[in-house]
């Protein structure tokens, strides 16, 4: 058992969001124009070198924000809207040998049955072998 086991548990979010603070973050803009061509990614992805965090949750970012968005909407009972905060602000491993980045933020909020708004925060693991979605967890923001 690894040390990010307990993101996929019940606390998945809290858990996460508790250590991502502390992860690298990521500044740029949401942009879901064209996604990025699969061989762009990869050779931006070829130039980093092994277990390089920043440089591949960097070349994966857009792929991971495309795959991820919907599913992240999706989590709303009622309506959801995105601020105009980046998507992900941080990342982490969830199993480098894997190639699977865990990003997070708390960009999107989501309206209650009263009416209100409430803010979230959510997790994306992100295969970057298979480019795509392992899972996502969502929980109202703390704060």
């Amino acid at each position: 058992m690894d040390k990010f086991d307990f993101f996929l548990g019940a606390g998945a979010v809290v858990g996460l969001m508790a250590v991502l603070p502390f992860a690298c973050e990521h500044d740029a803009g949401r942009d879901f124009g064209d996604p990025t061509p699969y061989n762009v990614v990869q050779n931006r992805a070829e130039r980093c070198r092994d277990g390089d965090l920043q440089c591949l949750a960097e070349a994966y970012v857009e792929r991971a924000e495309e795959a991820c968005d919907g599913r992240i909407a999706g989590a709303a009972q009622y309506e959801h809207r995105w601020s105009a905060a980046p998507l992900f602000r941080r990342y982490v491993w969830r199993d480098q040998d894997a190639g699977v980045i865990a990003y997070g933020g708390d960009a999107i909020e989501f309206k209650n049955g009263f009416g209100s708004w409430q803010r979230y925060q959510y997790v994306c693991l992100f295969d970057t072998r298979a480019q795509s979605v392992r899972d996502v967890s969502v929980a109202p923001a703390q704060g």
